[in-house]
């Protein structure tokens, strides 16, 4: 065999490969949606058509999930907590979940803090509190920062607040590449995913364990679609991108605003995501779970319910 045939062999190798592991992820894509879909309404805002779900009556109180979730992650358990005090509206950040956004460009916290921003508007809620866990509390604080007239307060469970190293089973996600995003989110994610999505889950929940159902119920298979992880790669590039300027201007926020953190978590440091809160707000209310890990609202929902009527209760009520 000549040096140039075995290179066109390999190259025709490697797209007969591609081509499959493709196809493999369309099919495993098709599958996960017929397992788990959408739960609730679709609305149309600045930018993005939101996937909601609601439950209960009172006040209101949104809940935004971290980087790689869904809605599910709140109403796996939080909501049979409080449904029967506030009206719950769980939504699926721009890009995840169902939720679409317009373009890579959508993925930038200020735009997907101007999505939600518009949510609050067109539905006419007012000064309601934002619950936001891990990314999803670096976007309640980004919508804090920039629509504070749509935030009555803050509830953070284990947010991420600072700009950090990213880890090494997450670089693959951290490509500035669009073009090597989208090929390994078409090829190579979806069948990683199955490989290695037990020991990335032990890892998020650390040291509890994942519920056994947690794979339907808390919305875990939608990690293997490739527009899941297409979206994810673009939201952690994003985030590190914000997260400096958001830093110095933590001192502007004059809602109520509360952090609830687990002493174990095992995806982000406590203490070094606590510090830029507590250098600047003087009113943090602070709460520490010990033994807890990164999964609050899964792994802790009474203590987080509980965690939240607090905070919600240090809203002041509308004259």
């Amino acid at each position: 065999m000549t040096r140039a045939s075995w290179v066109i062999r390999s190259i025709g190798s490697i797209a007969a490969l591609g081509v499959a592991s493709a196809a493999f992820t369309a099919w495993t894509a098709r599958r996960v949606e017929a397992q788990v879909p959408p739960q609730g309404r679709f609305v149309d805002v600045d930018g993005a058509r939101l996937h909601v779900v609601e439950k209960g009556e009172g006040p209101v109180i949104i809940l935004l999930h971290g980087l790689g979730g869904a809605l599910q992650h709140f109403t796996y358990s939080l909501f049979d907590h409080l449904s029967h005090e506030y009206r719950l509206v769980a939504i699926d950040r721009p890009g995840a979940g169902y939720s679409t956004r317009r373009g890579d460009e959508a993925a930038a916290l200020g735009r997907q803090a101007q999505a939600i921003s518009s949510f609050i508007c067109q539905e006419g809620i007012e000064s309601p509190l934002i619950v936001g866990h891990s990314l999803g509390g670096t976007l309640a604080l980004k919508l804090a920062l920039d629509h504070a007239e749509c935030v009555g307060g803050l509830a953070l469970l284990a947010p991420l607040t600072r700009k950090q190293q990213i880890p090494a089973s997450f670089q693959p996600m951290a490509t500035e590449s669009a073009t090597l995003r989208r090929v390994m989110a078409w090829t190579l994610a979806t069948p990683m995913g199955l490989a290695m999505g037990e020991t990335m889950l032990n890892r998020a929940f650390s040291p509890q364990r994942p519920p056994g159902d947690f794979a339907e119920r808390g919305g875990g298979l939608l990690a293997l679609r490739p527009s899941h992880s297409y979206t994810s790669s673009l939201d952690l590039v994003a985030v590190n991108h914000a997260l400096p300027a958001m830093t110095q201007r933590y001192g502007e926020l004059a809602m109520p605003v509360g952090v609830l953190y687990g002493t174990d978590d095992n995806l982000l440091d406590p203490d070094d995501n606590l510090f830029p809160l507590t250098s600047q707000l003087v009113q943090l209310d602070k709460e520490v779970v010990s033994g807890a890990g990164h999964m609050l609202p899964l792994t802790h929902p009474g203590r987080t319910a509980a965690f939240i009527r607090r905070m919600t209760a240090a809203i002041s009520p509308l004259p």
